[in-house]
């Protein structure tokens, strides 16, 4: 289970990436820029479980990202030069799953909400 959060254009690897269970859920990563890239946090933990309703919450304040899964934290990454883009994406990539009751927030404050695309389109 992938997603891609504050993304600078509509193009995969342009913001911070959430990979849940990757690579047959042997790893769990959060990146910037680059999943495959030196420097992303990763677990190697074996996170997914098969026919489980997973839920995920990212929360960003200021310069830091924080993951929670089913309600424990996860993980945290802080970025001395944040990336700002307003665009989110995800995906199954290859796996049987579906998402549902997916909430995104503004962080503007400004109360509107823009349309959501996928990245992966």
């Amino acid at each position: 289970m992938k997603c891609e959060i504050f993304a600078q254009k509509q193009v995969h690897a342009t913001g911070y990436i959430l990979i849940l269970g990757g690579w047959n859920n042997s790893v769990t990563v959060l990146a910037r820029l680059d999943e495959h890239a030196f420097g992303r946090l990763e677990t190697m933990k074996k996170l997914v479980t098969i026919g489980k309703k997973h839920h995920f919450v990212i929360i960003r304040t200021d310069a830091t990202i924080r993951w929670y899964l089913d309600g424990a934290f996860l993980m945290s990454f802080s970025d001395s030069m944040p990336l700002t883009g307003r665009f989110f994406g995800f995906n199954n990539w290859e796996s049987d799953v579906y998402f549902d009751d997916l909430r995104i927030y503004d962080i503007d404050g400004k109360g509107s909400e823009p349309p959501i695309r996928s990245l992966f389109q």
